[in-house]
């Protein structure tokens, strides 16, 4: 396992993005992240002002970077949102976003699942799984991703799996609207 900070850990992201051709997996537990540049979004901004017919508007009107570099990307691509209630604005936002963009838009399939329905098991932060070979967990401070540990073809990633089952079994899949 090697820690990289930010801007270094985006780039190695990306060459475990790139070299998936099976699965993607992603498990978010985070429920507020305040200080990602996507919060200060106009759409999340209409979204906390109220204006939820104009946050939609420009939510699907910016949906094509990532949706497109996902759809483009044929292997399974599947989310977990751990959610706790009662829900923040940006997870009530965030679900829209999945609903109209992730979904339809990028081929994911996303689960919702309600932190009371787990046991009491150490979800060790936001991590993406790349075909059940490398793991990629996010740290945060604040708000904001501070920099990932990364686990390699190799190296034991049975923690992560054994995560990765258990919510499986316990997600609601959400559908797109």
């Amino acid at each position: 396992m090697k820690y990289l900070q930010r801007n270094d850990a985006f780039k190695y992201w990306d060459v475990y993005w790139n070299d998936a051709n099976k699965e993607f997996f992603k498990v978010e537990e985070v429920q507020d992240y305040g200080a990602e540049e996507i919060v200060q979004s106009p759409s999340y901004e209409a979204w906390l002002s109220g204006d939820k017919d104009k946050s939609i508007k420009i939510m699907k009107d910016n949906a094509n970077s990532w949706s497109k570099q996902t759809r483009e990307k044929p292997i399974l691509k599947r989310r977990i949102r751990i959610v706790k209630e009662p829900y923040t604005s940006y997870l009530e936002w965030e679900i829209m976003h999945y609903k109209l963009v992730n979904i339809p838009l990028g081929d994911e399939i996303v689960y919702l699942v309600n932190e009371n329905e787990i046991p009491r098991v150490v979800i060790p932060g936001d991590f993406m799984i790349f075909d059940n070979e490398r793991v990629a967990n996010s740290h945060y401070k604040n708000g904001k991703m501070i920099g990932m540990d990364f686990y390699d073809k190799g190296e034991d990633i049975s923690t992560f799996l054994d995560i990765k089952d258990l919510l499986l079994n316990k997600g609601f899949q959400l559908k797109s609207s």
